[in-house]
């Protein structure tokens, strides 16, 4: 029980002695005189102040959560929201299946293209045949369509690949996004398709620039 203490001088208290030591019978409080003139005056059980119950405090402690929030810019609301919001996974089986598909057909057209242009260099005219420069042109262009089909058709076998593991059903096909789903079960894959494609393409591009050079009438290229 919490007591309440007040401290009167010895003066102050020899006067208070000349009435009665308590009053209990017309007051609510208990009053009692100690030694060396000193009086304790206590309050009563009803009156004492109890502390406030855990319920009471975890309901301030909500109340003002509440309030820090609703206080909080409209414009930080919805960040938050979706920071809290759960991620949804979806089953992207299709999706990349269709995206290794997308890659394989085109690759299978620029390879296709390689190879039937490699060989077109072959037959030249005869003043140019005993030329230094148009034999490594030639050459380099060769090599040039050569590497370029080598990178398709493997890009293709890649693709077809990673389409069978796909729908075999051995992998987790559930992700927050297609891009995740790739990166997570099929990493080499996809990096491996799109680098052989474009790796494949410049390629044929160069090969192509040389033939162009080829040509045109320069007469510098048959020195």
């Amino acid at each position: 029980m919490a007591a309440a203490l007040v401290v009167v001088t010895a003066a102050f208290a020899r006067n208070l002695a000349k009435f009665p030591v308590c009053c209990s019978t017309t007051c609510s409080w208990s009053c009692s005189r100690l030694a060396g003139g000193v009086l304790v005056v206590v309050a009563p059980p009803s009156q004492v102040v109890a502390p406030p119950s855990q319920s009471l405090v975890h309901s301030r402690l909500r109340h003002r959560t509440n309030s820090a929030v609703m206080t909080l810019p409209s414009q930080r609301r919805p960040a938050m929201a979706r920071r809290h919001a759960a991620v949804v996974c979806t089953d992207y089986t299709t999706a990349a299946v269709t995206f290794f598909s997308n890659v394989r057909v085109p690759a299978t057209l620029v390879a296709a293209t390689a190879i039937k242009e490699a060989f077109v260099l072959v037959s030249v005219p005869r003043d140019l045949a005993a030329s230094q420069g148009w034999r490594i042109l030639r050459r380099c262009y060769t090599l040039l369509m050569l590497f370029s089909f080598s990178e398709e058709l493997s890009c293709v076998f890649i693709s077809t690949g990673a389409m069978m593991l796909l729908q075999s059903g051995t992998l987790d096909t559930k992700a927050p996004s297609l891009v995740a789903l790739l990166v997570r079960e099929l990493e080499y894959e996809y990096v491996s398709v799109r680098h052989h494609f474009i790796t494949g393409v410049l390629s044929l591009m160069f090969a192509q620039a040389l033939r162009a050079r080829q040509a045109l009438p320069l007469p510098a290229l048959a020195r």
